[in-house]
């Protein structure tokens, strides 16, 4: 029943049409990529590296120093074996210069990936609500079940709740369909 607003936008924004949906949240999208890339650095990841925008939508790219970091100390590990890129990405929506939905996505292809989705997310939490501690943010992936896989009884069904600061939607896709996975961020209206 709930839609996604990020999903009604892009949907809007490539069919040409305006968007109705008019909530917003508190801030500009080059604040919440600022707030994001402290928290991000903070947390020894990478920053937003490019964001392209297309109407009322910014898709970023991260940076991957830490990301292959990662991966090659998992190497180390005997974890994993080849070459990875990084996966994540941010899209924002916007509505009169204002943030008005985010979208994360990522892959579950292989460890690092999942693991540098899992990081955006909670860094993405901490940046729309600073209260939020890492512990909480631990929790809301559990919640979420972001690294659920294939055997999870709800896989490919969209979990959502609604906190104070925005009203969440992830979902992971059984692997036969997609190793895509993803979280919408929309303001409480």
């Amino acid at each position: 029943m709930m839609k996604s607003l990020v999903a009604a936008a892009l949907l809007a924004a490539s069919a040409g049409g305006a968007l109705a949906q008019t909530a917003t949240f508190d801030m500009t999208p080059d604040a919440f990529k600022e707030r994001l890339n402290r928290a991000l650095r903070a947390d020894g990841g990478d920053p937003i590296r490019s964001c392209q925008t297309a109407r009322n939508v910014q898709t970023c790219t991260f940076g991957d120093r830490a990301f292959q970091q990662s991966v090659a100390a998992m190497k180390e590990m005997n974890l994993l074996n080849g070459r990875f890129n990084l996966r994540t990405r941010l899209l924002i929506e916007t509505s009169g210069g204002k943030v008005a939905g985010i979208r994360l996505t990522g892959s579950r292809e292989e460890m690092a990936n999942m693991m540098a989705f899992v990081s955006l997310f909670m860094n993405a939490l901490m940046t729309m609500d600073p209260r939020i501690t890492a512990d909480d943010t631990k929790r809301e992936a559990d919640t979420f079940g972001l690294m659920r896989g294939d055997a999870a009884p709800d896989i490919g069904r969209e979990r959502v709740d609604i906190r104070p600061y925005a009203a969440i939607t992830c979902l992971n896709q059984p692997s036969r369909i997609s190793m895509r996975v993803q979280c919408d961020l929309t303001p409480r209206s």
